[in-house]
């Protein structure tokens, strides 16, 4: 797999805001600055969240052009997270290819989409399966280990858990939705297991965590996120790896 030298994450759309003029909206968008050792750049939308004019708005705010995304990634077929990247499509601001998961006569076959290998760009595809098949993308850090990127854990963060247990490579970092409410003390506990056994050093939850879910983890791994800059996860919070 093709790793990455240098990896920046900037959160455009998320349920929370961590920067004023920001719009906070219920759905996912990263933007994902990859450099690789020869020098190559790549920008990569992950996600779009459910309203292209938030989605254009907040871009506009932290000065992102998305008329430069080399690649799109879509984590799952659901408003959320695809609406604002297929309105972007069908208005011709995006124009990367794009790389989805493919539902078996759902009709969701886009014309130039990417449905199997993405590794080409640096990117690995893994199925997190359920009716939604939905799935998470993962780029190796040189030095570091794998960043993964979820969109929602929309099946629950246990089926997130047990696909991730399965890559047999330290996992550096997880971003994304968590799927996580307050109340859910046994896959709380179920995270910190595959934290410890993967070594996973940055947790950074987004979209499906719950306000007291991210409080509890920001508490409890703080120091380490702290130490990369992380005090509010949200739209506006950029992450430099």
């Amino acid at each position: 797999m093709l790793a990455a030298e240098e990896l920046e994450v900037l959160v455009l759309v998320d349920d929370r805001a961590c920067a004023p003029g920001l719009i906070p909206l219920h759905g996912l968008a990263l933007w994902l600055t990859v450099k690789f050792a020869d020098g190559r750049r790549v920008s990569v939308l992950l996600d779009g969240g459910p309203l292209l004019q938030a989605l254009v708005d907040n871009a506009l705010e932290l000065s992102i052009q998305l008329e430069s995304c080399d690649l799109a990634l879509l984590t799952l077929w659901h408003f959320h997270h695809a609406n604002a990247v297929l309105a972007a499509r069908g208005m011709g601001i995006l124009r990367a290819p794009l790389a989805a998961p493919y539902l078996p006569g759902s009709g969701r076959r886009l014309r130039g989409a990417l449905y199997s290998e993405v590794e080409g760009w640096g990117v690995r595809r893994i199925e997190l399966g359920g009716w939604w098949r939905e799935v998470c993308y993962v780029i190796k850090l040189e030095g570091k280990g794998l960043v993964v990127f979820v969109g929602c854990s929309i099946h629950g963060l246990s089926r997130t858990i047990r696909a991730l247990s399965t890559i047999n490579e330290r996992i550096y970092a997880i971003i994304g939705g968590l799927g996580l409410s307050a109340l859910d003390l046994l896959t709380l506990r179920d995270l910190e297991k595959l934290i410890r056994a993967k070594a996973v050093e940055i947790v950074v939850p987004l979209h499906s965590t719950g306000p007291k879910a991210r409080d509890y983890i920001l508490r409890r791994w703080g120091k380490a996120l702290r130490e990369h800059g992380i005090e509010c996860c949200g739209a506006g919070l950029k992450v430099k790896l």
